[in-house]
């Protein structure tokens, strides 16, 4: 029909939308095989892979014989990322017509697809990033997968994983970028931005994608820890330096951190600064901040926690849950004999 030749021609010329709707409509009208597989084509190249999937499983259903239905049936698992079912149908078609150029073409390039991603995996797991890097640019170049296609959004996400431990992190928040728009639900994609992200010092930005992202994937265990990671960063950015408060060195000795309180203590005071009332307050504010200063950094626990990242109110938190720990192992009685063994 009209619409047939029409989809066919908006497709050869790569408008595989305007493809689409011709297609749809041929279909209001008849629904032969060609027609949906033309759509199925159609919608292939734009990604739409689950389309894809269910009509060509209603196709084979209907004719086992159908060998061009598995050719694309086994290009949306490419596209889809199942490599190891696209290659299966592959075979499938094959049996059915040993001399199916296309489908021998599709099976190359699953067979190329997989040596490269074979090789990235092996090249990181031996910490080999730069070859993993290369692995996985010559697997996008090979896949050619459309945009939005799920192949697209994984390997662009482990491609950018790659460049995060290569410190490159423009270029992880490129491919996080692209990895996110082929799929806005590539939680690794979301993830690797967030750890790019604190490491170029953007916190607050990391957690703020990462809170909308709470809201979908939120038992996401990845998603779940990097949110953690990203509250605990802009807390740690927020803390008052103590040590640049007291003016002494972050490997300070007890004595020096007394002494150092006591120098800015005398500095501080408000009845030293009370010229006017903005003055005094101010160094009331000051004079309470030294003393959390001298309180944190004088107790070696609450040190060791300000050290790692914590700041006071996390600190609070675990010398509390600390305490309340050792009071209920002591009520278990364990320890009533003068120590456990």
């Amino acid at each position: 029909c009209e619409w047939q030749r029409e989809g066919e021609l908006a497709l050869e010329q790569g408008n595989a939308t305007l493809a689409r709707t011709f297609f749809a409509n041929a279909l209001q009208k008849t629904s032969a095989v060609r027609c949906r597989l033309s759509l199925v084509r159609a919608e292939l190249a734009l990604g739409l892979c689950d389309r894809a999937l269910r009509t060509t499983r209603e196709v084979i259903k209907q004719d086992a014989n159908a060998s061009e239905a598995y050719v694309l049936r086994a290009l949306a698992l490419f596209y889809s990322a199942d490599l190891d079912q696209a290659h299966k149908h592959l075979k499938a078609a094959l049996r059915l017509d040993p001399d199916d150029a296309e489908a021998g073409r599709t099976m190359k390039k699953v067979r190329k697809l997989e040596r490269h991603v074979d090789a990235a995996k092996q090249a990181a797991f031996s910490r080999n990033f730069e070859d993993a890097a290369r692995e996985y640019t010559q697997a996008l170049e090979t896949a050619s997968a459309p945009q939005h296609a799920p192949l697209s959004a994984s390997l662009y996400a482990d491609r950018a994983a790659t460049w995060l431990r290569l410190k490159d992190f423009d270029a992880t928040l490129k491919d996080c970028a692209v990895a996110i728009y082929a799929q806005d639900d590539c939680t690794r994609a979301f993830v690797t931005r967030a750890s790019a992200l604190h490491h170029l010092g953007r916190h607050n930005e990391a957690l703020q994608m990462l809170e909308g992202l709470m809201q979908t994937f939120g038992q996401d265990t990845q998603v779940s820890a990097a949110y953690k990671r990203a509250q605990f960063e802009v807390r740690k950015e927020r803390r008052p330096d103590y040590y640049a408060l007291l003016a002494v060195p972050s490997v300070a000795s007890t004595l020096e951190i007394k002494a150092g309180y006591k120098q800015r203590a005398l500095e501080c005071h408000p009845d030293k600064n009370c010229e006017t009332e903005e003055a005094r307050a101010a160094a009331e504010a000051q004079f309470k901040l030294l003393g959390e200063a001298l309180e944190v950094l004088s107790d070696d626990v609450k040190r060791k926690l300000y050290n790692e990242g914590y700041d006071k109110a996390a600190i609070e938190e675990r010398v509390q849950a600390a305490n309340r720990a050792a009071s209920n192992h002591d009520k278990d009685g364990c320890c009533r004999g003068g120590g456990c063994s």
